[in-house]
This record gives C-alpha cells, sequence and structure tokens, in this order.
C-alpha cells in the first residue's frame, strides 16, 4: 500500500485515512461485542466498573458513544446472582438510572453485603 512506485503524497495519506479508518469501525465493533457480554465474575464492583468504564472510554474515542440506557442495561446484565435484588429495583426506576448512579447504588450494596457477612460471622454459635 505505502510503497507504491510514484505515488504522489496525498495518495499516500488517502490510503493511511482509509486503512485506520477502517481499523477504527473494527475495533469500534469489538469492544461494542465486549462491552453487551462483559460479566461481573469475582471481580468487586468498583473493579467491574472500572472495566465497563475502559471500554465506554475507548468507544468514545472511536466515535462510537454508548448511549446512557445501554450502558446501564449492559452493567445490570453482567452482575452476578447477588446483585439480582438491587438490580431489579434498578431496572424499574424511572426515569432510567444514570450509569455513574447505577454504580453508587451498587457500590452501596456491596459494602451492605460485606457488612452483613461480617456480622454474621461475628455472632458466637
Amino acid at each position: 500500500m505505502i510503497l507504491k512506485k510514484k505515488a504522489i503524497a496525498h495518495a499516500i495519506w488517502v490510503d493511511l485515512e482509509i486503512f485506520f479508518r477502517d481499523n477504527k469501525e473494527n475495533k469500534a465493533l469489538q469492544l461494542e461485542s465486549e462491552l453487551r457480554n462483559i460479566t461481573m465474575g469475582d471481580s468487586s464492583v468498583t473493579d467491574y466498573y472500572t472495566r465497563i468504564k475502559t471500554i465506554v472510554d475507548l468507544l468514545e474515542n472511536l466515535d462510537a458513544p454508548v448511549p446512557e440506557r445501554n450502558l446501564v442495561s449492559y452493567t445490570l446484565s453482567g452482575l452476578t446472582k447477588k446483585f439480582r435484588y438491587i438490580a431489579t429495583t434498578i431496572r424499574h426506576q424511572r426515569p432510567v438510572s444514570f450509569f455513574m448512579d447505577t454504580c453508587s447504588m451498587l457500590i452501596m450494596e456491596e459494602h451492605q453485603m460485606l457488612q452483613d457477612d461480617q456480622k454474621i460471622v461475628a455472632v458466637p454459635h
């Protein structure tokens, strides 16, 4: 592509632009798929949020912003079962929660779960 004989600078720049634009679209598609299929697994809410936010920022840099409603939906869909009750609550909020509000609620829920677990361990049997 670049090593064409007798190529002029403008033609080379056009070829480069086309090459990188195509890569940009492919990368955006890959990241969108990754975001739709992301799961929490064994990570904390903060780590899960950070992974999602990283993908979202990369998509924004590729001129492929993620709508807030989709972002909240992907976040809730990837949660583990222990968050099912708070996820249901968040899904039924009107207006729909923002991503940052959703993450804040999930962090508070995780913190409460940890406190509850500590109380159970601390109670002598």
